[in-house]
């Protein structure tokens, strides 16, 4: 293996041509934080950049003759463009469109839009004609479709999907296959054979042959692997093998009709971080709070600011940990052999609740120190807060979800809010204003901010919902300040992941129009949005915030492929 681009620079995702000759990445080796995309002849041609864009420009896909690439740019709310190869104008070719892919014959392009949190079912899967710029989508029964991946022959498209939304995602996610006039749509069982062997598909790198190619965790190791003797009925069959040893994370391969290989060699820390003083951006100052060598995700700060929990651990076996703000001390809340996920801490630092995850689903429970964890819910997941102390919690359940609330005692559930056709999330209830927060997303595209009186006395949502944000943009995980004065959020208004906040008057129930920037996360390397959507959360008391920031490095590897016949897995690399 060779490595192809500095490990100084920030560099994803490549994209092979189909005879190996050129490849395609995205990286920020000229500006660094500013993500464009770059052309490289291969063995050793010199890297010819192809967008200059200040916005990030990502998710290359070149043409099977390299003519041209077909990418993702966040610039003006975010879509997908071509340029051609080795430069030329950039045309916008679908708004919103996401993980575009060069059919084989480089006459299409299939792409999804939705939100990239995989548990929000939204994702809808589109094939494009280049021909005529005419766009289908496809698969339109399935409730969630997204991440597509061409057959060889380009007469099948692999997809992630949801067909009838029966269980959460992503418990009801699996690998489909639809062929391109859609008479044949089938269920591969891919992921369901995956998850017997313990392996987490992290993205599909390619339908090579009879193999599917992709990024996979298992254990603490994240690595490529191959599902062989695909084809055949498009059912998964075969036993998953193990391509690269993981001594770092492997991901987004892509492989050329002649056996070379291109993948994106990953590296990066991820921690728990404060802003203090967030209402006034002028003296606002970011610190890391967590230093340990495993990640540590899904932040929740108790309203008195004394007690800190998150989830702490490898791949995916993570624990419920607590650290203590004033003496600044750690420990260990809860373990378990399954996934633990947004645990949500009282303001005693007694009682944690938390999203349980395994392969049948999501789960919420209760646990006090010294007592049993509690089941509170079933096919319900991300708790958000507590309502009015310590007695009950606010989570979502459903597709679209909608938003609940049970009682840790006596496991009652209450629906709180919900709206035909409309994703409602991110629940966050203030008792100094009464009003509860939430986020609410009809297509996936958007996700607007809305405020709604909730008073104590009646628990009963009144009057109407109160825009925060804009519906044109895409804002996500509202919490209020401590005094309810302040609203803050995460949101790509300005084609990036930042931190940002709106005033918000009590008497009246108005924010004030303008946003302010609490802190910018303009450079890819440090930034919330290397965090995966189901592992970020931000949390507030008083006037500090507290989330996760990744702090991440990649660079990109080739290699040759050897033929699969007597050949052991591991010295398959030349």
């Amino acid at each position: 293996m060779l490595q192809l681009t500095p490990a100084t620079d920030l560099s994803r995702r490549p994209s092979l041509s189909r005879d190996g000759k050129i490849v395609a990445y995205s990286s920020d080796r000229a500006e660094a934080g500013n993500l464009d995309i770059w052309v490289q002849h291969l063995p050793s041609g010199m890297p010819i950049r192809i967008t200059t864009d200040p916005a990030a420009d990502g998710d290359a896909s070149i043409a099977p003759d390299g003519s041209a690439v077909v990418f993702r740019s966040e610039r003006n709310g975010g879509g997908i463009y071509v340029a051609k190869v080795p430069g030329g104008s950039e045309r916008l070719l679908a708004p919103s469109g996401r993980d575009p892919r060069f059919s084989p014959d480089g006459g299409s392009v299939v792409y999804w839009i939705g939100d990239r949190d995989e548990t929000v079912a939204s994702g809808r899967l589109f094939l494009l004609s280049l021909t005529d710029g005419s766009s289908v989508r496809l698969v339109q029964d399935f409730v969630d479709a997204r991440f597509p991946v061409w057959s060889p022959d380009g007469q099948y498209i692999l997809f992630t999907g949801c067909r009838t939304g029966d269980q959460p995602l992503p418990a009801c996610s699996e690998w489909w296959v639809t062929s391109r006039d859609q008479t044949t749509v089938q269920n591969t069982g891919g992921l369901a054979l995956l998850r017997k062997k313990q392996i987490l598909p992290m993205d599909v790198g390619g339908w090579y042959r009879d193999t599917i190619l992709f990024s996979g965790r298992r254990g603490a190791t994240t690595s490529l692997w191959e599902l062989p003797n695909f084809k055949a009925n498009l059912r998964a069959s075969g036993t998953p093998q193990q391509l690269t040893a993981g001594d770092a994370r492997e991901v987004e391969a892509s492989l050329a009709d002649n056996g070379t290989i291109a993948f994106e060699h990953f590296t990066g820390a991820l921690h728990i971080w404060c802003i203090a003083h967030a209402s006034k951006p002028k003296v606002a100052v970011a610190s890391k709070v967590t230093q340990d060598a495993a990640v540590d995700i899904s932040p929740n700060i108790s309203a008195s600011g004394r007690w800190l929990a998150f989830s702490r651990g490898f791949g995916s076996r993570r624990d419920i940990w607590i650290k203590d703000m004033a003496t600044g001390a750690e420990s260990l809340f809860f373990s378990s052999d399954v996934d633990k996920l947004s645990p949500v801490v009282d303001d005693s630092g007694e009682t944690i609740a938390f999203e349980e995850r395994d392969v049948e689903g999501a789960s919420v429970f209760a646990l006090t120190r010294s007592q049993p964890a509690k089941r509170l819910c079933t096919g319900c997941s991300n708790p958000t807060g507590w309502f009015d102390g310590d007695r009950e919690v606010l989570y979502r359940e459903g597709m679209p979800s909608k938003i609940k609330m049970v009682d840790s005692k006596t496991r009652e559930e209450k629906v709180v809010l919900e709206a035909d056709s409309t994703s409602l999330n991110d629940a966050s209830w203030s008792p100094q204003n009464q009003y509860l927060l939430f986020t609410a997303s009809k297509d996936g595209n958007t996700k607007q901010v809305f405020a709604v009186l909730f008073p104590k006395s009646t628990r009963v949502a009144t009057g109407k919902w109160i825009p925060i944000t804009s519906e044109s943009e895409f804002s996500d995980r509202p919490r209020w300040s401590g005094d309810g004065k302040t609203v803050f959020y995460l949101s790509t208004r300005d084609g990036f992941s930042c931190v940002w906040g709106q005033h918000f008057d009590i008497e009246s129930g108005r924010a004030t129009p303008k946003p302010f920037a609490v802190m910018h996360y303009h450079n890819p390397r440090f930034s919330p949005a290397r965090v995966m959507s189901r592992s970020f959360n931000l949390s507030v008391s008083g006037d500090s915030i507290y989330l996760n920031v990744g702090e991440t490095n990649s660079s990109i590897w080739t290699g040759v492929l050897k033929p699969r016949i007597l050949v052991p897995f591991l010295e398959r690399f030349r």
